[in-house]
């Protein structure tokens, strides 16, 4: 019930929500009295010198009122209060959307007659309008007292004051249920992309898993100068799309959430080197020197190996494709911290400072014309960088152009000790 639909009016610049909140949802039928509420309503009791105070909220379709806060003694507090809207004073708010004052209610024709006012014994009241985002009112923030009262210019502007701020904590709890609501529809998003890409990732890899099979009997034929140029572009190009199709791959796992950190114990240093020699090949090929310096003394870690190998994999690659000429030094140390810090520096054509923060970016390469020479999807350091996030880590990039790049990922993993012999 209350049920309404706060919007953004035209003048804010922003478009419309679609969603509706109620009562409930934004904390304005609370049996628990909200805090921010009451303590409006101390301010408001203490500056107009009022022993009621109260916030009301009108329910049209259910003809009730509803009690969101109150202090003196009116109504019970902790107790849920619906009274019929007929019966109220703040009805009269509503109706004018303005600010309501009765010097004495039982001189008032709207008011003289009403049994809960005879009852209770009030004899003043002055109440100001609390708005939706749409600027409608739903209620009102009103004080009382049991004596008549000429109520004063001072009083009035205190208490409009005053439901201002009860407006603000309305329109920031519809702002967070929104975004909240939006979160969670980008999640969903995210979640729906995720599974549609990692199948058609799947079944694109199906076939291609053939095709380079069948390229790789090809290359054990003797072909003639012809078709052996045409096999090796079409190997070549076979293995360009099912790296594109790996790293779409990866980045869908990412897309799906958090993944539990299947964690396993071994030495770092062993590890690095297992991970280094499906490079050596490819650096050998062009003159490359690979080397790696173990300044953890070969120490034993828990860590999740399929996400670290992950990790080095794409910036060993990079360095190994972006470099023509030099080295490619891979280093193991510890910070102040603790933590583990993987250092890859080579001596490639680096990348400029404002593209630092860019390759970072999914489907973004340093510029466009590495990208033409080098090729790529644009996806290993995005992939790197979520993927340093979801173990808790940070990675940084030291790069000038044409002086090569140095990558520094700091993990906090956790040491070991003799647990390494027995795995």
């Amino acid at each position: 019930m209350g049920i309404f639909s706060p919007r953004w009016g035209e003048s804010e610049g922003v478009g419309t929500l679609a969603k509706t909140y109620s009562f409930e949802a934004l904390g304005l039928l609370h049996c628990d009295m909200d805090e921010s509420f009451v303590n409006i309503l101390n301010l408001a009791s203490c500056a107009l010198d009022a022993p009621l105070a109260h916030i009301a909220v009108l329910e049209k379709q259910a003809g009730l009122q509803f009690i969101s806060a109150s202090i003196g003694s009116l109504f019970a507090p902790n107790e849920r209060c619906e009274i019929a809207i007929e019966d109220t004073i703040c009805q009269y708010v509503q109706e004018t959307c303005d600010t309501v004052v009765i010097p004495d209610l039982l001189a008032d024709p709207r008011t003289r007659d009403n049994e809960m006012i005879q009852q209770n014994g009030l004899r003043s009241y002055i109440g100001s309008p609390i708005h939706t985002m749409t600027g409608k009112v739903i209620g009102s923030l009103c004080c009382m007292a049991k004596t008549p009262r000429d109520w004063s210019d001072k009083d009035i502007q205190m208490l409009e004051s005053l439901s201002k701020c009860v407006d603000d904590i309305v329109i920031a709890r519809t702002l967070a249920l929104e975004d909240q609501a939006a979160r969670k529809q980008l999640k969903d998003i995210a979640a729906a992309r995720g599974a549609y890409i990692a199948h058609v990732g799947h079944e694109i890899r199906t076939p291609l898993t053939g095709i380079l099979g069948s390229i790789g009997i090809l290359k054990g034929v003797p072909l003639d100068e012809k078709p052996a140029r045409l096999v090796k572009i079409l190997d070549k190009s076979a293995h360009k799309l099912l790296e594109f199709v790996n790293d779409v791959l990866d980045l869908a796992r990412l897309d799906a959430g958090p993944s539990d950190i299947a964690e396993e114990v071994a030495r770092i240093g062993d590890f690095m080197k297992d991970q280094l020699k499906e490079f050596s090949i490819q650096a050998g090929e062009k003159g490359l020197t690979l080397r790696l310096e173990d300044r953890l003394q070969n120490a034993c870690y828990r860590f999740d190996a399929t996400a670290l190998a992950r990790i080095v994999q794409n910036i060993v690659s990079n360095a190994v494709k972006f470099t023509n000429v030099g080295s490619i030094d891979v280093t193991l140390d510890q910070d102040s911290y603790g933590q583990v810090v993987i250092d890859v520096s080579d001596t490639g054509i680096g990348i400029a400072p404002e593209y630092h923060s860019k390759i970072f970016e999914e489907f973004e390469q340093a510029d466009e014309a590495a990208a033409r020479r080098f090729g790529g999807t644009g996806l290993g350091m995005a992939i790197v960088k979520r993927t340093v996030d979801r173990l808790n880590g940070t990675i940084t990039i030291d790069s000038a152009r044409g002086v090569g790049t140095k990558i520094s990922v700091s993990l906090p993993l956790s040491t070991a000790g003799a647990d390494c012999d027995a795995a």
